[in-house]
């Protein structure tokens, strides 16, 4: 269904259907040896994995299944699974939080989801507790600096001849947030900026008018 690799290269987490109609993790290497179930998800859909950066937990959203069968799967909440330890659990014990698409910050404390009940980036410190909501109807988790202290995310707002597609910026240690880069066209489209590994650039899709569905990649310094 979808999948990651650890960051050193050297496994691959992926989620399989399995015969009770829900999602299964599975772990192989690199070269497709030792491939086997790491978490049995029985009825729930368990997706998106996402390593941390030390490769010691995985982040993953699930969905738990519909008791009756005739309604629907519960919300998607992000769990973390330590893969030393076994201990598996949500990661917010407020059920009113959810999340989907888990993000591990690549230094640093913080873990990021999309909430759709809040209608935002639900951003939380694992050390600290401290909870921050960046909005946003795009749906997807933001662009990490590599430091883990910053995050560019896409946002449409207002304007007098309708909506305009932004990049904003989000910094964690000031707690500031605003318009890194806006576009010039009616109705254009950002997609997720993605952070150079030193810092120095973003890369991100543009759609630049409403002629044309098609994108192009543009790398900004």
């Amino acid at each position: 269904y979808d999948f990651d690799a650890a960051l050193n290269g050297e496994q691959i987490v992926y989620s399989l259907v399995n015969d009770q109609g829900g999602i299964d993790l599975w772990l192989m290497g690199r070269n497709g040896q030792d491939a086997h179930r790491l978490l049995n998800c029985s009825g729930d859909r368990c997706t998106t994995p996402a390593f941390s950066p030390d490769g010691k937990r995985l982040a993953y959203t699930r969905e738990t299944a519909a008791i009756p069968p005739d309604i629907p799967r519960g919300a998607p909440r992000p769990w973390v699974l330590d893969l030393e330890s076994d201990q598996n659990a949500p990661v917010y014990a407020d059920p009113q939080i959810i999340g989907y698409g888990p993000s591990w910050a690549p230094a640093g404390s913080l873990f990021a989801s999309w909430d759709g009940n809040n209608g935002g980036i639900h951003v939380i410190d694992l050390q600290s507790g401290e909870e921050t909501l960046l909005p946003t109807e795009s749906g997807e988790v933001g662009g990490w600096s590599p430091d883990g202290t910053q995050m560019l995310f896409t946002r449409y707002e207002p304007v007098d001849q309708g909506y305009h597609s932004f990049i904003y910026r989000a910094d964690f240690n000031t707690g500031e947030v605003g318009v890194f880069l806006g576009a010039g066209d009616y109705d254009s489209a950002y997609g997720t900026p993605a952070w150079s590994p030193d810092g120095a650039q973003i890369a991100f899709s543009l759609r630049l008018n409403d002629d044309s569905p098609a994108r192009s990649i543009w790398i900004v310094t």
